[in-house]
């Protein structure tokens, strides 16, 4: 504790540094994460009132087991928290991005509040349309409740594309640094995502080439099977049905032998209709 009596700040600095190299790995790395955690706390102190000196207060007593009998092991933690970006040698580009983070689940959290019903708070964000290159970068805004498939249908709408039935556009989430990627489901908000995305990360929207094979894998299930879209009504009224003629919802079919399936989209993995062909049964 003798570097907290130290006056000088980069001589203080300097010898906290010397002290973390005398720490074991997993003592160090663990030490890291609570002070990062701790100083993306006093960033929010107009909210929660615990700014630098109130948590050394706190968690100075815990962490160097003093009882509250020596007041040198809170104006460590409060010089761990002060100068945490230097002493731990955080790059800004990870900073940044942790404080974007805070600020994105901050503003979310605000926007969710009974007290703003109106989810109009939104951020501008880089989507790409097919692959990451500048002629195919697009800033969207993103408010809190859009879906992948909200993005995905704008996307595509500034590409002045339509939407075909056999053309499966879907928003991936990728890592260019471990080379993967992931479709993102329908309904999943895209904003959390966004903003989880490391440096090497991107959203882009592009047809998911697999889900062809996935529709023949799904119509081979039964003999003589078909699929495809199809318009639906329930309601077997004939004056109705005049009356509801351009409003019949589309939905996706799969008919075997012996069933006949109706999704509400392509992408759902529950029937929302289903009737069997009871006249199998009497062969």
């Amino acid at each position: 504790r003798r570097s907290s009596d130290l006056d000088d700040e980069e001589v203080k600095i300097m010898e906290y540094q010397r002290l973390l190299t005398m720490l074991p790995p997993m003592n160090k790395a663990t030490l890291k994460a609570l002070i990062n955690h701790l100083y993306h706390v006093q960033r929010f102190c107009n909210c929660n009132q615990m700014n630098t000196h109130n948590l050394a207060i706190v968690f100075g007593p815990t962490l160097f087991q003093t009882d509250g009998q020596d007041n040198k092991a809170g104006q460590v933690v409060e010089d761990l928290i002060t100068h945490y970006v230097k002493i731990f040698n955080v790059y800004e580009q990870e900073l940044l991005k942790q404080m974007n983070e805070m600020d994105a689940i901050a503003k979310i959290k605000e926007a969710q509040q009974p007290s703003n019903p109106t989810l109009t708070k939104h951020f501008i964000c880089h989507v790409y349309f097919e692959e990451k290159s500048e002629d195919k970068e697009h800033l969207i805004k993103i408010p809190a409740s859009m879906t992948a498939d909200e993005l995905t249908f704008e996307i595509l709408e500034k590409r002045c594309m339509m939407r075909k039935y056999k053309d499966f556009w879907i928003c991936f989430e990728v890592n260019e640094s471990e080379e993967t990627e992931r479709p993102l489901h329908y309904s999943e908000k895209v904003l959390p995502i966004f903003h989880s995305l490391g440096t090497d990360g991107y959203l882009v929207v592009k047809k998911h080439l697999s889900m062809d094979a996935m529709l023949v894998y799904l119509a081979s299930r039964g003999e003589e099977t078909k699929h495809g879209m199809m318009r639906f009504y329930e309601d077997w009224s004939l004056m109705r049905m005049k009356l509801n003629q351009d409003k019949f919802p589309h939905r996706y079919f799969i008919l075997n032998s012996t069933t006949l399936r109706l999704y509400k989209e392509v992408r759902s993995h529950k029937p929302e209709k289903e009737w069997q062909d009871h006249r199998s049964d009497e062969h």
